[in-house]
C-alpha cells in the first residue's frame, strides 16, 4: 500500500466507505474499484473517480470560487510568495509569502497559515490548479506599521480543475496567486471614529478575498518523472520561478 502521502483521507460514508486520493494516483483509484466495486467511493484530486459522463460533471467547489482581480500591491501590502523544493504534477509544493506593508500608514490583515496557493493559467485568472486536502491551520494575522512584513508559509496543490487535463494540472508554467482576508487600512479606533461620525462601513476597507498576485511563476513538470532531480530558480521577468 503508497505510504508517500497517496491517501489525502478515507472515512465512512452512507452507503460507502469514502476515499480521496492525491491528484497523481488514479492506478490506486482503479485497483480499488476493481477490489471494492460500489463499496467505495472514490475522489482523485477534486473530482470523483472514475469521471461521469462529460454531460453530468458537476465543478468541485474547490474550482468555482471566483478570484478577484488581484495586484502585487492591494491596500498597502506587498505579497511575496517563495517556493521551496520541487513540485511534480500531482504533489503539493511548498514555499512562503511575505506581506509587506509599503503605505504610510497601519495595516492590519487576519488569515488561516498555512495560505493555500491557487494555480492560474498564464496571464489570466482561469482557475487551473487547486490545494485539494485539508490544512491543518490556525488563525494568523498581524498589524503592520510602515515598512514591516510577515511571512507565512504557503501550500500549492496542483489538483486539476480542468479534466480535459486529468486529475492532475498538466506539466507547464502558471501563475500563482495567494489571498488575504479582512484587510483593515489605518488604526482600529480612527475608522471606529470615523465610522460613528459619518455613518461610514466599507469606505476603508479592502473588500475580504482581496487576490494578491505575487512575483511568481510555478513550473510544473511531468508527473510520471521517476528520477530525483534538484530545484532550480532562476530570475525571469515576473519574478522567480521554480522547477519540479
Amino acid at each position: 500500500m503508497p505510504r508517500d502521502g497517496a491517501y489525502r483521507s478515507v472515512g465512512e460514508g452512507k452507503d460507502s466507505v469514502q476515499v480521496h486520493l492525491r491528484a497523481d494516483q488514479e492506478a490506486l483509484a482503479a485497483d480499488l474499484v476493481a477490489r471494492y466495486g460500489d463499496l467505495v467511493s472514490i475522489t482523485v484530486g477534486a473530482y470523483p473517480y472514475p469521471l461521469p459522463s462529460p454531460g453530468s460533471i458537476t465543478t468541485p467547489d474547490l474550482c468555482t470560487w471566483s478570484v478577484p482581480m488581484g495586484a502585487e500591491v492591494v491596500g498597502g501590502l506587498r505579497a511575496t510568495p517563495r517556493a521551496s523544493g520541487s513540485v511534480r504534477s500531482g504533489h503539493d509544493g511548498r514555499g512562503t509569502v511575505t506581506v509587506t506593508n509599503t503605505s504610510g500608514v497601519t495595516v492590519s490583515f487576519s488569515a488561516g497559515t498555512p495560505y493555500a496557493a491557487v494555480l492560474l493559467k498564464s496571464g489570466t485568472d482561469a482557475v487551473v490548479g487547486v490545494y485539494d486536502s485539508e490544512i491543518a491551520g490556525v488563525g494568523s494575522g498581524a498589524t503592520l506599521r510602515s515598512g514591516e512584513h510577515l511571512t507565512v508559509d504557503m501550500l500549492i496543490g496542483t489538483a486539476s480543475c480542468n479534466t480535459a487535463a486529468g486529475y492532475a494540472v498538466a506539466p507547464g508554467t502558471y501563475d500563482v496567486i495567494v489571498v488575504l482576508n479582512d484587510i483593515q487600512i489605518g488604526s482600529t479606533a480612527a475608522l471606529q471614529r470615523l465610522r460613528s461620525a459619518a455613518g461610514i462601513r466599507h469606505d476603508h476597507f479592502v473588500t475580504a478575498h482581496t487576490a494578491i498576485r505575487g512575483a511568481l511563476q510555478a513550473t510544473v513538470e511531468c508527473r510520471h518523472r521517476l528520477q530525483p532531480h534538484r530545484s532550480v530558480s532562476r530570475p525571469s521577468a515576473r519574478g522567480a520561478v521554480y522547477r519540479a
